[in-house]
């Protein structure tokens, strides 16, 4: 049995033996891809081609080896991948992920869940898991920082770095989707049964004429799947340049300036002569960050509340500068509004 892949059981001591089926295995999630599909735009029936050829798309292995769960919530395809040489002949494979409760509230919520190797960070909004990173070790304030703003967190505040323990469920959540799944082979097991001997060759008779009459009518409808996802490739990567183009187009429109850099001395200053009078010097401006210097020897904390109330205000961060007495404060702009000319 390989390291990463081992009987629930084993993985989770809170669960017995009793609670897990010996044919079914767990994904570590540090050997997982997790990517999500948003199908809303597309017909029902046109759903499962478009969705084959963006797991074709996004996984990193060879067909043969590649290996996903897929799991709907609403119009919301939520997919793991990884590579199918991992898995073990004859278990059922489920994912790590999905043995973790998610929360409760259907509020956009951002969380840090401890794996069995690593920990795995959540950002769930109605029911939904739309984003997921793992991490070796416990992320670094920056690497938080980034994985909140790339999931749409606008508050100055990020949340607190800490994995929390949550419940661990004896069932995935979820209904596992299965996108390739033969209906012949199912009506096929669903008649075979234990009859006499002259009832199986007359059903093997009259079984084979409607397996050659539904192959072919199998073979039509994979005809038309390939033309309608050869008729949906096209759209779907024009969607993706467009909205790539639309993202570098809202990143540039957010560093169009807005203030100049006296309206900023101005507000600056005014927040500096309620709290310091007489104490901004050693003004430094560039792009995104604004420097400068206070002969002061104010509460930081008090300073720093002032200061993000500014419209124009991302971050604030304040130190004792070189000379006894004073403080360097500086202020990182916030990108929705642009920085100053």
């Amino acid at each position: 049995m390989r390291p990463m892949q081992r009987q629930f059981s084993e993985m989770m001591p809170a669960l017995t033996k009793a609670m897990w089926p010996r044919k079914q295995a767990v994904i570590a999630r540090c050997q997982c891809i997790y990517a999500t599909f948003d199908a809303a735009p597309l017909p029902r029936n046109e759903r499962n081609a478009a969705l084959r050829l963006h797991l074709q798309r996004i996984t990193p292995y060879p067909s043969a080896e590649t290996a996903y769960q897929i799991v709907w919530q609403q119009q919301l395809a939520q997919i793991w991948i990884w590579n199918s040489k991992q898995e073990e002949t004859g278990r059922t494979a489920v994912v790590e992920s999905r043995y973790y409760a998610p929360p409760e509230s259907q509020l956009p919520q951002w969380r840090l869940v401890s794996c069995v190797q690593g920990v795995e960070a959540q950002y769930w909004s109605e029911e939904r898991l739309l984003a997921s990173q793992w991490f070796s070790i416990l992320p670094t304030e920056q690497q938080w920082r980034y994985f909140c703003r790339s999931t749409g967190f606008k508050a100055a505040t990020l949340p607190q770095i800490s994995v929390s323990e949550h419940a661990q469920l004896t069932k995935p959540w979820g209904k596992t989707f299965r996108l390739q799944q033969s209906e012949l082979n199912h009506r096929l097991l669903s008649r075979v049964g234990w009859v006499g001997a002259w009832s199986l060759i007359a059903l093997f008779s009259w079984q084979t004429s409607q397996w050659w009459q539904e192959a072919e009518q199998l073979e039509l409808l994979e005809q038309q799947n390939r033309q309608r996802a050869q008729q949906l490739e096209r759209p779907l990567r024009d969607k993706q340049s467009a909205e790539t183009a639309r993202q570098q187009l809202q990143q540039l429109v957010r560093y169009i300036p807005e203030h100049s850099q006296l309206q900023l001395m101005m507000q600056v200053l005014q927040v500096s002569q309620q709290l310091a009078p007489d104490s901004l010097y050693n003004w430094n401006y560039h792009p995104r960050q604004l420097t400068f210097t206070l002969n002061s020897d104010i509460d930081p904390l008090t300073l720093i509340q002032h200061y993000q109330q500014l419209p124009w205000v991302g971050e604030v961060r304040s130190r004792p500068a070189a000379r006894q007495g004073e403080l360097m404060i500086e202020i990182r702009f916030a990108a929705q509004n642009g920085a100053a000319s």
